[in-house]
């Protein structure tokens, strides 16, 4: 099926690496042109930006660096990427961070700093990016959320209550903007296999909760563990395309640990033409663990 994205003007937050950088690869490949974004990281940037030349989908490609914690940072943002691109057509918020941490266990400053870059970032490009939007002939926001916007988590309280809120301002949007041809959709992906989570002043790693939790000894073993995954991980990074069923790590009591590309396909789907119809919308990619 031709989704009718060739020459599509799209912007990616957080498209350096991880779904970002899944979502960038998809869109490239359906002939799109494409803003990478990033702020921490740019090696991983111009990795992406390595990926996209190879494929030669016909788009022409830019990166960017902003803060999106920032207002002047998101205007900014959108501002120079319908400057490069001539336009802009989608807008895909996806930028985030998880610092892991409970609720008693955040400073205000860190919890500023999430909700910031998870959720008033995503308000902040959408309210930047709605006068380019209603010039695209099909303009369209898709915003990433999480299994975590419906389920607490057990590993970061205020990461959970940003993309709670992501779902509602995705609502608040496609009612502002009913009759404008532009749709405002969420995805909520669940456990997603990516290259590593980016660390912040504040972030409390994966190790420090696990020796909360663990005697020394059941922490040693799950150390020894982890690290076992982590080398296999890092000999066969994430694919680009999807993965059979029978090959993916099992996770929780239903449903498997999803690849880039799981995202990558929803999102062009939400982002097409053809799916003027969907609007206002949260999907759930999780390989069916909110089942369990």
């Amino acid at each position: 099926m031709d989704l009718q994205l060739r020459g599509a003007r799209v912007l990616i937050t957080g498209s350096g690496k991880g779904i970002g950088r899944g979502l960038a690869l998809a869109f490239a490949r359906e002939g799109a042109s494409v803003v990478v974004h990033y702020n921490y990281n740019r090696q991983t940037a111009e990795e992406t930006m390595a990926m996209l030349a190879a494929l030669d989908g016909g788009g022409t490609h830019y990166m960017l660096q902003a803060d999106v914690s920032t207002g002047e940072g998101c205007t900014e943002l959108v501002r120079e990427s319908a400057r490069l691109l001539g336009g802009l057509d989608v807008l895909v918020n996806n930028a985030a961070l998880q610092l892991n941490r409970d609720i008693d266990d955040y400073e205000l400053r860190y919890v500023d700093q999430v909700l910031y870059t998870n959720f008033v970032g995503y308000w902040h490009c959408i309210r930047e990016a709605i006068p380019h939007l209603r010039r695209s002939e099909h303009g369209r926001i898709i915003c990433m959320s999480s299994v975590h916007g419906r389920r607490p988590s057990e590993f970061d309280a205020v990461y959970s209550m940003s993309k709670g809120a992501i779902r509602m301002l995705v609502r608040e949007t496609a009612l502002r903007l009913y009759g404008t041809g532009v749709t405002c959709n969420a995805l909520l992906p669940g456990g997603i296999r990516i290259e590593f989570k980016t660390e912040v002043e504040g972030t409390q790693t994966f190790f420090d909760r696990l020796r909360k939790q663990m005697s020394p000894e059941e922490f040693e073993a799950a150390l020894a563990e982890r690290r076992e995954r982590m080398k296999q991980y890092r000999a066969a990074p994430p694919p680009p395309e999807p993965v059979a069923p029978e090959e993916r790590e099992p996770r929780m009591m239903a449903g498997v640990l999803g690849e880039p590309s799981d995202i990558a396909y929803a999102t062009l789907m939400l982002a097409s033409p053809l799916a003027q119809h969907i609007n206002g919308a949260s999907l759930r990619l999780d390989g069916g663990s909110m089942l369990a």
